[in-house]
């Protein structure tokens, strides 16, 4: 399971808009530091990541939802993506043929949520100040 490219933009979108882009990893290499940290037990907060925090808040919902196929490659090779997984099999109670539930509404909510946690995570470690 991988959040494709198109949502992996609006997340990072979203993190940048909340101003918490300039925490966590800013490469590759830096993410594997962290992660490698974390697993040693080390829970600094400089090392909490707002990205892969989300990243894991999503696939998170995506497995509880939609199951353990979703870690599977589709049949073509590729990786699901959660949320496009969640729009096609409308999980959480959206009606498939409700008109008012657009595309843009659906991914607010698998998208906003996790970044605002993210958000006030940050803000509970003391990274990012309060906002009034």
């Amino acid at each position: 399971m991988q959040i494709c490219k198109e949502h992996w933009n609006k997340i990072r979108a979203r993190i940048k808009e909340l101003g918490i882009d300039h925490l966590g990893a800013q490469n590759a290499e830096a993410a594997l530091e962290q992660m490698q940290d974390q697993i040693e037990g080390n829970d600094d907060p400089k090392n909490f990541d707002p990205l892969m925090s989300c990243n894991w808040m999503i696939c998170h919902k995506a497995l509880e939802l939609g199951g353990l196929q979703l870690m599977c490659a589709k049949e073509d090779g590729s990786s699901s993506c959660p949320i496009c997984e969640a729009w096609i099999h409308r999980h959480d109670g959206y009606d498939p043929g409700d008109p008012e539930v657009t595309l843009e509404l659906f991914e607010n909510f698998w998208i906003i949520g996790p970044t605002g946690a993210a958000l006030l995570h940050c803000q509970t470690l003391g990274l990012v100040p309060r906002q009034q």
